[in-house]
């Protein structure tokens, strides 16, 4: 059985960058999360960490995201040490930066190409979390245009529609290019043998639109054609990546009716495209999670 964690704000970490054991890489187990071999409880929290390489191989300047102002690299240190007093171990953020001023991936034709040098900036991020034994779980794009996202795809390899990301042989097959055969420049880990990440996160909230009206949904688009592209993607991931977990990013719709809630509630739908209680059963999709706006989704008053 499957289970779920939700997502909270909170802040983002760096350290100088030196590699620490972190210990083994983080399964699941029925209901529970299992590192080497004990069942452990994690506290998380999330932030976007927006990272740019902006002086070459020679020196690096790191920003972090913190109530979407960039902060300086002199308060890294102090967010380590907040982020660590409150006893945290996961930070769910960004591993995609597709229109930053130094992008992660870059296109040719129909050729997607992934920026390792850009990446020395997710290096950096990793190898400073481990340091304070804190894992990442990090999230490979964005349904929303904040840092770039799918319509960077859908724009670059032709397509109509936001959701031709989830049914483009083109746009996937580029999609699969991705992390994977990263190599870190700071510690010389392979990405795929790295456990400072906790998860690989496929998007962060999927939805069968996005920010664009320059690429609308289609009128095909469902639940089950964002069903049906997660079961590809986190299968595809397991092929390349044993070691860590794979999770959606959804935002939690098509839950179960509870209660006397009503079972038109915008959280028990599956419009927006997602459907939790299918993702759930996929075989590779490790664990769940939901982002919850409670008063959004008409849920004020509600049990």
């Amino acid at each position: 059985m499957k289970f779920s964690i939700l997502c909270v704000l909170g802040i983002s970490i760096l350290l100088n960058p030196v590699h620490a054991i972190i210990g083994g890489f983080v399964k699941t187990s029925g209901q529970n999360f299992v590192l080497d071999g004990c069942k452990r409880v994690f506290s998380g929290t999330n932030k976007t960490i927006f990272c740019s390489n902006v002086i070459g191989s020679q020196k690096k300047t790191t920003w972090l995201s913190l109530s979407w102002n960039k902060i300086a690299p002199g308060w890294i240190t102090l967010l380590l040490y907040a982020v660590t007093a409150h006893n945290l171990d996961v930070i769910r953020t960004w591993a995609f930066c597709e229109s930053c001023s130094t992008p992660y991936i870059t296109f040719s034709g129909t050729t997607m190409t992934v920026d390792s040098i850009a990446l020395e900036s997710l290096d950096y991020v990793l190898a400073g979390a481990s340091q304070r034994n804190i894992r990442l779980v990090l999230t490979l794009t964005n349904n929303w245009s904040d840092y770039g996202g799918m319509d960077v795809y859908t724009k670059a390899l032709g397509g109509t529609y936001h959701d031709d990301f989830y049914t483009s042989t083109t746009i996937k097959a580029a999609f699969k290019v991705l992390l994977f055969p990263q190599i870190n420049h700071e510690t010389g880990i392979a990405y795929k043998d790295d456990p400072t990440i906790f998860a690989w996160e496929l998007i962060n909230e999927p939805r069968c639109s996005g920010s664009s009206t320059t690429f609308p949904a289609s009128s095909s688009c469902n639940a089950d054609v964002i069903v049906a592209w997660t079961d590809e993607m986190s299968k595809y991931i397991k092929t390349l990546d044993s070691n860590h977990l794979v999770t959606t990013g959804e935002e939690g719709f098509g839950l179960p009716v509870v209660g006397t809630s009503p079972s038109n509630t915008y959280v028990y739908r599956t419009d927006a495209g997602t459907n939790f209680t299918a993702t759930m059963s996929l075989s590779a999709i490790d664990y769940g999670n939901f982002h919850l706006y409670p008063i959004p989704w008409g849920l004020t008053n509600q049990p």
